[in-house]
């Protein structure tokens, strides 16, 4: 079992919420985020699956740096990372366009991970469609 599958689902869920929440209060800001720590999450499900763990973002950033496989989805993952930052600190928020480049680059992450995961023989991996949320 993988915890950090659990995790995806959770997010993505709370993702959907948001969405569905709508209204007059831009909630982007929170959505960026949690894009983010879905695409956070498939890497900790990939690293987990290898018997890595992570003490933080900058040991996830390193890992991913340094491992064959991954270095394909390192920029996609850190303009995740630095829009959310954005949105966290700053209050940020993103247009339409800029939510799909967030979708693209989760997808990236996602479509590594799940591939890898599907290639070891292990069960379970989710692919979640965070394109529905924006």
């Amino acid at each position: 079992m993988n915890p950090y599958l659990d995790i995806v689902r959770h997010d993505f869920e709370v993702l959907r919420l948001l969405h569905r929440a709508g209204g007059a209060v831009d909630t982007t800001d929170w959505r960026s985020t949690l894009i983010f720590y879905i695409a956070c999450h498939y890497v900790n499900s990939l690293a987990h699956s290898r018997g890595v763990a992570f003490a933080d973002h900058t040991d996830r950033r390193r890992w991913l740096n340094s491992t064959r496989e991954t270095l394909w989805i390192c920029k996609p993952y850190r303009m995740l990372e630095e829009r959310s930052r954005a949105a966290r600190y700053d209050g940020r928020t993103f247009s339409t366009a800029e939510m799909r480049e967030h979708c693209d680059w989760m997808c990236l992450v996602r479509d590594l991970v799940v591939a890898c995961l599907v290639s070891a023989g292990l069960p379970g991996p989710v692919s979640v469609d965070p394109y529905s949320c924006i």
